[in-house]
């Protein structure tokens, strides 16, 4: 689903213009990737909050393969300048976008009135850095934004990776979604991205989560390598699962629309079924 991919054909002037910005510049070396930090004079302070994040986060995300390429995260004075940034406005919610090697991230420091605590900036950078070490195994800065991953796996592997299932309606929410006919958060999220990304997001972690029940992580990993051989999504899925993509979120949302989870001896509306081993 192209659409969500804003600034990976070409970078627009609205793309560019709030980096310039960002004059400061930290370089972080972690045993599992490198990474160079811009950020503007009144971020000082927030930098350095971020490295502590970044190496925080890195063990969790390391599950998924080492970051081949360098990391470029721009912290991002405001939130309209990341809606600038990634070409996405009127999306309220968002804090960060991440692509094959950069992370545009709103700075911590305006989350909220208060300060934001250590553990939700390891938090946000666990899910984005996810996002980068899935796009470093599956293609090249060239390729990995081709290979029509959807929005329910990538974003499902990065709140698993980052146990964000806290955050998401649970499944008895999302099975009266589903049954009021309200919209399709899986095959078709585009219609709800914007408005209902709760639903969306809370979607997309349940289906990932159901993937792991079903076949594993290791199939998982066996999947990213099909991609990264140069298979796209749909083909590389079946190759490592044995059905197809169609075939399996249709299972999903039977799943969910009959509530079997309520009768499931391993019931992945909890919590504790759904974080990733080592969280």
């Amino acid at each position: 689903m192209k659409w969500l991919w804003p600034c990976w054909l070409l970078l627009a002037p609205a793309c560019v213009s709030p980096l310039s910005a960002l004059k400061q510049q930290r370089p972080v070396a972690a045993l599992q990737g490198t990474f160079v930090i811009q950020y503007a004079p009144v971020d000082d302070t927030t930098q350095t909050q971020l490295v502590n994040a970044i190496e925080k986060a890195l063990p969790t995300v390391a599950q998924w393969g080492p970051l081949k390429a360098p990391i470029t995260i721009y912290l991002l004075p405001s939130h309209e300048d990341l809606e600038s940034a990634v070409g996405r406005h009127g999306y309220d919610w968002l804090k960060a976008w991440a692509r094959y090697g950069e992370i545009y991230l709103q700075s911590p420091r305006t989350w909220s009135t208060r300060a934001t605590p250590d553990a939700e900036v390891i938090e946000l950078l666990t899910h984005e850095l996810t996002h980068c070490a899935m796009y470093q195994r599956i293609g090249t800065p060239e390729t990995w934004a081709q290979k029509d991953v959807p929005l329910w796996f990538r974003e499902g592997m990065a709140t698993w990776t980052a146990g964000q299932a806290y955050r998401w309606p649970a499944l008895e929410e999302l099975s009266h979604f589903l049954n009021e006919k309200r919209g399709d958060p899986i095959d078709s999220p585009e219609d709800l991205y914007q408005h209902e990304s709760d639903i969306v997001y809370g979607a997309a972690h349940h289906a990932f989560s159901f993937l792991v029940m079903r076949y594993g992580t290791a199939k998982v990993q066996t999947l990213l390598d099909a991609m990264g051989r140069g298979l796209h999504f749909d083909a590389a899925f079946t190759e490592a699962t044995g059905v197809s993509a169609k075939s399996f979120t249709l299972e999903f949302e039977r799943f969910v629309r009959w509530r079997a989870f309520r009768g499931s001896g391993k019931s992945i509306h909890r919590n504790d079924m759904l974080r990733p081993v080592g969280r």
